[in-house]
């Protein structure tokens, strides 16, 4: 068979222990499917649970048990075209591995008791993503994610820059981009939302969307002398807490409207400079001079000197 198309319908069980070079794959199992490395240019596999190493562009899956299991290994870049779990359990699981290169992968069918895990150099998902949690792990310049809905947590790992956009999880959003910037656009909600770079990074992390969170934690790693820079929207409380290597960071705060149940916490020694500040600490009460008011948004100028105009009764 090898070279040639194959076609395995209305079985049990299959069980392929050898590498298997076909053009082309499709089975129907009633029960579940494994296999050692197949080498295929399209490969359509229906089963109870299906785990899989596969080398081949094109793939559909269908995992058809209660609570479903897909877990594939792909050598090299591979294109996801329909992804079912049908079975109406309330626990299912998708693992996507990319040894060498990208995953293209379609969502719109993935059940929303999933829990979805993702690897590769680069992730492309097409269609609104609704499932029980999702972890991205990528390798690329610019990871970007959009359209998620989920009972659990989010979280995503990249090498490059993280854009995260449209998402909505009772869960917590958790992003860590390694020596580089993270931006959160249109609609976040989530319950908790951690934001991470790594040291030694000239980093900055982005919000312009609507947050709406319990809190938002930055975690300023970068080494001294570096500078994380954040634009955020109004927040009710601004708390910091000092890094264990007793580093001090450059942090740029620039405020406008988050939800005002949300905080932000700044996890280094740093100075937030709302106001230009000459020697006072945290917490200090100082004069001001309020230029303009926008909402909750003060903007204004420290006084130095008290003058009757800028008094109000």
């Amino acid at each position: 068979i090898n070279n040639n198309a194959l076609t395995i319908p209305n079985a049990l069980n299959v069980n392929i222990s050898n590498e298997l070079n076909v053009s082309d794959l499709l089975v129907s199992a009633d029960g579940n499917f494994t296999s050692n490395q197949i080498n295929a240019n399209n490969i359509d596999l229906t089963a109870k649970n299906i785990t899989t190493t596969v080398n081949a562009s094109n793939v559909e899956l269908n995992a058809t048990d209660a609570n479903a299991t897909i877990d594939v290994t792909a050598l090299n870049s591979i294109n996801l075209d329909n992804v079912v779990l049908s079975g109406g359990g309330d626990s299912k699981t998708l693992k996507v591995t990319v040894e060498n290169g990208d995953l293209n992968i379609s969502a719109g069918n993935i059940d929303k008791n999933t829990s979805v895990a993702l690897s590769a150099n680069n992730i492309i998902m097409n269609g609104d993503l609704t499932a029980k949690d999702l972890t991205i792990d990528a390798n690329t310049s610019n990871l970007d994610v959009t359209n998620i809905t989920a009972s659990g947590d989010v979280a995503l790992e990249n090498t490059g820059n993280v854009n995260l956009s449209n998402v909505k999880t009772a869960g917590d959003v958790k992003v860590y981009a390694i020596d580089s910037n993270i931006t959160l656009d249109g609609n976040i909600t989530a319950n908790t939302i951690t934001l991470a770079t790594n040291k030694n990074a000239d980093s900055s992390t982005n919000i312009k969307g609507n947050i709406t969170s319990n809190s938002v934690v930055l975690h300023s790693t970068t080494a001294t002398g570096k500078g994380l820079s954040l634009t955020a929207h109004s927040i009710k409380d601004i708390n910091y807490t000092s890094d264990s290597d007793g580093t001090t960071q450059n942090v740029v705060v620039t405020l406008g409207q988050i939800d005002e149940s949300s905080y932000l916490s700044l996890d280094s020694n740093i100075t937030i400079p709302a106001f230009d500040k000459t020697n006072e600490n945290i917490k200090d009460i100082v004069n001001v001079h309020i230029q303009d008011a926008q909402g909750v948004t003060l903007v204004g100028n420290r006084v130095l000197e008290k003058e009757s105009a800028y008094e109000v009764n």
